[in-house]
This record gives C-alpha cells, sequence and structure tokens, in this order.
C-alpha cells in the first residue's frame, strides 16, 4: 500500500490529466461542434441557394408563360382583328353596313387597328344619302309630288311636306300601296279596300272594296288601276265609275307615259291592254312566268321606259342561269330586248328586286333589293350599275323625285332614304394605273391612258367601255408608261371621238369610233407640246424651241401654219388658238388661221393664261419677278389690255371688258374687291375708278 506521500503527487497530477482531458474534450467536442455547425450552416446556405435558384427558374418560367400567353393572346385578337376585317369587308361588298359596322366596333383595342380599319369603317357609313324621316315600322310603298311625299306603312299612311319634312298628314289604313295622280289624288290600298283622297285636305273622295294592292293612276290622270279577285280593274279616277276588268289578269302593272296602255300580267304572260279599245294589243315575248312569286306582286316591280318605248319587269325566278335580274321588251313589237346585267352566271343583286323605278328627266333606271343595296343602270347601254350603299336593312320601296335628282328609298327597318342621282361614291377608286386626259361632257365617260393602253372609262361603274392598244410610244422602252404623255397639252377632242398618240417621227391620230389610226410625220425629234383643237380637226405641235406647227387634220398633205411661239392653247369652243411667245400673246382665228392681234406684254412668258370659252377675253399673269406684279386682261375684239395690279397667279379672275389700256386697281387693293370690280356690270364697269 502506496505510502500518503507519494499518493498525493499522483492525486494532483491525475487531476490535471483529467482536467486537460476534459479540456481536450471540450476543445474537440466545441471544434466538432462548429464543424458540424459550419456544415450544417453550409448546406443550409446550399439548400437555399438552390431553393432561390429553383424559385427564380420557376419566376423565369412564370414570366416566359405569362409572356407566352399574353403573345398568344395576342397572336389570337390579330388572327380575330384579321378574321373580322376580312368579314367586314365582304359584309360591306354585299351591302350588308350593319354586320360591318358591329364586325368593326368589335375591335376594341385600337392598338391593332390599321388603316385598313379605318378604310372599312368609313366605307361601312355607305353612300352618300340623308334620313328622311325615320318610321316606327317597316316602309312598304313611296309615292312622290314636288309637294309630297307619301309614305305606306302597315297600319298607315303618312304625308310628308316634300320641302320642309313635316308630317302634314296621317291617313288611316294600310299602306301597302301608294300612288299619287296629277290631278291632286292620292290612292291608298290594304288587302282588302283601295281609298282615294283628295288633296289639299286630303279628304277621302270614294273608296273600292273588296279590292287589294296594288294600284296605279295613269299618266294623265284619267285612270285609276286596282287588283281584284277577278283580276285588274279599270276606274275612272275622278269618281271610281268602273270602265273595264282585263281578262285573266293579275299584277303587277303600270301605265304607260301616255296613259293609253296598261301593261299588266295575265295568264298568257305579260300583255299589252288598250285603254281606247279596251282589249289586249299583244303579249310580251317570253314573259310566262316572270312573276312566280306572289308576294312580291304587290310591289312596283313593272314599269314603261319615260319614252314608253321599253318595258322592264324584275324577275326574281332562276332563269337560263340567272336570277334577280330585269328584263327588257320592246314595246311596240313585244319583242325581248336584253336581260340585265348581260352577262350570264353573274348577277348583280344577290336577294330579291323589291321594286324599280325610273327617272323622269333622263334615262336611268333604279332597283331596290333585299340585298340593302339600291342599283343605279344607265338605261339602253347594258353596263354594270352603280350600287348604292347605306340602307341598314333591305329595300322595300323605291322612287324618284319629280324632278329626277334625288332616289328616294323605304327600308324594312322604317328608314326612309335620300340619295342625289348626280353621286359620286366616296373614295371611289378605277383599279389600274390609269393616267386621265379628259371627261365627257356629260361628266359620264373618262378617257384615260394605262400602261400601252387607251381606254374610256364608264364613270359610274369604273368598268372599261371601250380600249385601244398602244404600240409605239414617243419614248423607246417606256410605251407601257403614261408618263410620257404630261405636259404635251390636250391630246383628246371634247367629244371624245380623235385621240392623238405621239410616236416616234409622227403623230399618230386615232379615230375612237372605227378603231382607225393615221400617221401625221412630224421629224424625227421628240415632241415639246402638242395641243387637239376641241373639235379634233386641228393640232398644234411643236418639236423645237419658239416654233409651233399648226396642222390642218382634215388636209394632212397641207403645209402647216409655223408660228413662232412657245406653247398654245385653244378656247373652250376652239373657235380661237392663242399663242405665248416671250413677249407677247397672239391670238388666232381657228376657222381662218390668220391672227387677230398681238398684246405685247413686255414681260417673261406667263406663268398662267386663261381664256374664255368663246376666245373674247384674255387674262395672263406676269413672273414673280415682274416689278408690275398685274394680271393682264386682254378683250380680243378691241385688240386691247388693262392691268389689274396687285393680282397674281394664284388669284382668279372673271372676264369683263377693257375699253383702254390703264391700271384701274392699285397695289394696295385686295383680292375681294378685285372680284367685286369683276362682278361689276353696264356703266360702272368700265368707268369706275378708270
Amino acid at each position: 500500500m502506496p505510502s500518503i506521500g507519494f499518493r498525493k503527487p499522483f492525486d494532483a497530477t491525475g487531476l490535471r490529466l483529467q482536467a486537460g482531458t476534459a479540456i481536450l474534450i471540450a476543445v474537440f467536442t466545441g471544434a466538432t461542434l462548429s464543424t458540424w455547425q459550419a456544415v450544417r450552416a453550409t448546406r443550409a446556405e446550399r439548400v437555399s441557394e438552390a431553393r432561390r435558384k429553383s424559385e427564380e427558374l420557376l419566376r423565369i418560367n412564370a414570366e416566359q408563360q405569362r409572356e407566352r400567353a399574353v403573345e398568344n393572346q395576342l397572336r389570337a385578337e390579330r388572327n380575330e382583328y384579321v378574321a373580322d376585317v376580312n368579314l367586314a369587308y365582304q359584309a360591306i361588298q354585299a351591302g350588308n353596313l350593319t354586320r360591318a359596322t358591329e364586325l368593326l366596333a368589335k375591335l376594341r383595342n385600337e392598338e391593332l387597328r390599321g388603316f385598313e380599319w379605318g378604310y372599312l369603317w368609313n366605307a361601312a357609313k355607305g353612300d352618300e344619302n340623308k334620313v328622311f324621316v325615320q318610321e316606327a315600322s317597316s316602309v312598304l310603298s313611296l309615292a312622290h309630288s314636288s309637294d309630297s311625299l307619301v309614305v305606306g306603312l302597315r297600319d298607315s299612311v303618312h304625308i310628308y311636306d316634300a320641302k320642309s319634312g313635316s308630317l302634314e298628314k296621317t291617313l288611316a289604313g294600310s299602306g301597302l300601296s301608294v300612288a299619287l295622280s296629277t290631278n291632286g289624288l292620292l290612292a291608298t290600298a290594304s288587302s282588302s279596300t283601295v281609298r282615294v283622297w283628295r288633296s289639299p285636305d286630303w279628304s277621302e273622295g270614294y273608296s273600292i272594296r273588296g279590292h287589294s294592292a296594288p294600284v296605279a293612276f295613269s299618266h294623265d290622270g284619267r285612270f285609276l288601276a286596282a287588283n281584284s279577285p277577278e283580276g285588274v280593274r279599270i276606274y275612272d279616277a275622278s269618281d271610281g265609275h268602273f270602265l273595264s276588268l282585263v281578262p285573266n289578269s293579275m299584277p303587277p302593272f303600270a301605265f304607260s307615259p301616255r296613259g293609253d296602255v296598261l301593261v299588266v300580267d295575265t295568264r298568257d304572260g305579260i300583255a299589252l291592254w288598250s285603254m281606247n279599245e279596251m282589249k289586249t294589243l299583244l303579249v310580251l315575248q317570253n314573259s310566262e312566268g316572270v312573276f312566280d312569286i306572289r308576294w312580291i306582286r304587290e310591289r312596283r316591280i313593272l314599269d314603261f321606259s319615260p319614252d314608253g318605248r321599253s318595258i322592264v319587269a324584275a324577275r326574281n325566278t332562276l332563269r337560263s342561269g340567272s336570277i334577280f335580274a330585269l328584263e327588257l321588251w320592246d314595246a311596240a313589237t313585244g319583242e325581248h330586248r336584253a336581260t340585265l346585267p348581260e352577262r350570264s352566271h353573274t348577277p348583280e343583286h344577290s336577294g330579291t328586286i323589291s321594286s324599280i323605278a325610273f327617272d323622269p328627266q333622263a334615262q336611268l333606271l333604279a332597283s331596290a333589293s333585299w340585298d340593302h343595296s339600291i342599283r343605279l343602270w344607265e338605261f339602253g347601254n347594258g353596263n354594270s350599275p352603280q350600287a348604292l350603299y347605306g340602307n341598314r336593312s333591305e329595300v322595300w320601296a323605291l322612287t324618284f323625285s319629280s324632278d329626277g335628282r334625288t332616289i328616294i328609298s323605304g327600308a324594312k327597318d322604317g328608314s326612309v332614304r335620300l340619295w342625289p342621282t348626280n353621286h359620286v361614291s366616296k373614295d371611289k377608286y378605277i383599279a389600274g394605273e390609269w393616267s386621265p386626259l379628259r371627261v365627257s361632257s356629260d361628266g359620264r365617260i373618262l378617257a384615260a391612258l394605262r400602261e400601252n393602253t387607251f381606254g374610256l372609262l364608264n364613270l359610274r361603274t369604273g368598268e372599261v367601255e371601250d380600249e385601244i392598244s398602244l404600240n409605239n410610244a414617243q419614248e423607246p422602252g417606256r410605251a407601257s408608261r403614261p408618263v410620257h404623255f404630261p405636259g404635251l397639252g390636250n391630246l383628246v377632242s371634247t367629244n371624245l371621238g380623235v385621240f392623238v398618240e405621239p410616236i416616234r417621227g409622227a403623230a399618230r391620230i386615232w379615230n375612237l369610233r372605227t378603231k382607225e389610226y393615221w400617221d401625221l410625220k412630224t421629224g424625227n425629234k421628240p415632241f415639246r407640246s402638242l395641243t387637239l383643237s376641241p373639235d379634233g380637226l386641228s393640232l398644234v405641235s411643236s418639236t423645237e424651241p419658239n416654233s409651233l406647227e399648226w396642222w390642218n387634220l382634215k388636209d394632212p398633205a397641207a403645209v402647216p401654219v409655223r408660228i413662232a411661239a412657245e406653247r398654245a392653247f385653244f378656247s373652250g369652243n376652239g373657235e380661237v388658238l392663242v399663242t405665248l411667245s416671250e413677249r407677247s400673246m397672239a391670238v388666232w382665228d381657228s376657222k381662218t388661221r390668220r391672227s387677230r392681234g398681238d398684246l405685247e406684254v413686255n414681260t417673261e412668258l406667263p406663268w398662267a393664261v386663261v381664256v374664255s370659252h368663246d376666245g373674247a377675253v384674255l387674262a395672263a399673269s406676269s413672273g414673280p419677278e415682274d416689278p408690275e406684279n398685274a394680271i393682264r386682261l386682254g378683250y380680243q375684239n378691241r385688240k386691247a389690255h388693262r392691268h389689274l395690279q396687285g393680282a397674281h397667279s394664284g388669284d382668279r379672275a372673271t372676264s369683263f371688258h377693257a375699253r383702254r389700256q390703264d391700271t384701274c386697281l392699285s397695289q394696295q387693293r385686295q383680292h375681294a374687291p378685285v372680284l367685286e370690280r369683276f362682278h361689276a356690270t353696264g356703266t360702272d364697269r368700265d368707268e369706275a375708278n378708270c
């Protein structure tokens, strides 16, 4: 057993050893814990980073998906926009403007709307028209005089003042058909009774029971025709006295312009009934079954032309590959003349033709249809008609104003609209790169060039009525482009009978009636100018500076009159030729080809010169550097001219007679006093302030 002395040192050492061991254990444990915590923290950080990256990926994916969704939505909207625009265009082409407006109004995203949307939105408004009145029910019939417009409705008849548009009278009873006579009578028809009213108070004169629509007065006001179960009956319009019954007859019917013949449908076809002899004159060729649809017989779908030479009927049945067409017959012989449109399998109207009417002042025929449109036909030429769109529903009734200037339509939606007959469709374009040359005096035909073609275009329909191929242009390689014509002057005669084509070394003179031509040899130099006289009988050409040659096209072999001048133009009536040089203007008589005199202007070549239609008055502007700054007026018969100072080439001048050369208006006078001076009359015009 060890001694106590030895144990104490051992105990102290053991304690130190235990303490050190404990410290080591503590340090190791702490280090281990620290390492574990560090590893744990690193792991947590990695997990967190992984989660962050995952969340970032999820966010990116979500944003990409959202962008794709937005893009898909935008693509879908664009696709819908394209589809709706195409459908709207088709609806406009079909005349369904209500549908077109609905489709375009759906496109609320203004960022998607392109120019095509604006164009179609404007087109969906339709052609120029004015709503005369909006009725509460459908318009079934119309009649017009210089004083009144009669609107037939299902349960009543409204009479409006034709000028003010105010409602003058409401008549009880149906207005399935209405008619006005030249004697101040109004006939209205229901399904069972015909009533006749007298103006100006529109009191009922008499009634005919057991009769129904339609009704019609003769143009002289003597006769009244109405439908009955036995057939079409004729009455004395003044008192309702029965005159005759047309055998085996049925509506529709219409009186001739002279009132002595009634055209009416019968079992044998459309017949002409003599009002004087009370018998059938003839039956129109191939007219059986034109009006097979019973309910359309109440409408005005059969009529005479204003000259009484033709008869027109609206056919709504399929025949010979056409439907919704107009049939034309010769009123004298009964021979079938034409079907409009003349092209087979190409209908103009796409729905039932509900009414037709002639312009009383001209050969213009209007047809109304359930396709929401009105067609204007130039009667007798067979061209495609002009289509008028603007009705929001089916057009059921149609008539012309008494002066022929306005078409009046009545529609299923109750609207009564007024359409000008001299209408020009807005934003109307003629397809092709046409370059205009001249418009006919009646405003119907445009002479124009396209590529190597001269054409006569119908301005109402946009169709080419006639054309001529041009092969030899003045400039090689540019024959297909009309750019070699600008600046050459007038190349077409007023009556569109003569056309001058500039070719190499010659002017080709075309007879547009026969399509024959001959070449006027003018030398090898290109033309500087070409001016054809309004009557197409003479031509002024220039190939060199300050040199004009005046050719007689009636005698091509004759030596041309040579004139030292730069430019030339004819008066409107062609009786005067005006030539321009650097310091003067010369006036020539077109018949004698002799000079009437020269007008010295003492200035540079005028910028603008105009001559009155009869060639009596000239007005010429000076250049911008001219110190006088004047418009010079010349009265050709007196060989005198006058200065209007302070007037520029952009100002307008009206001709007046200048008796002596003088300065009448100072530079301080304004444009309005100048015009006022031009419109002075009598002595004042010659003497005031002079």
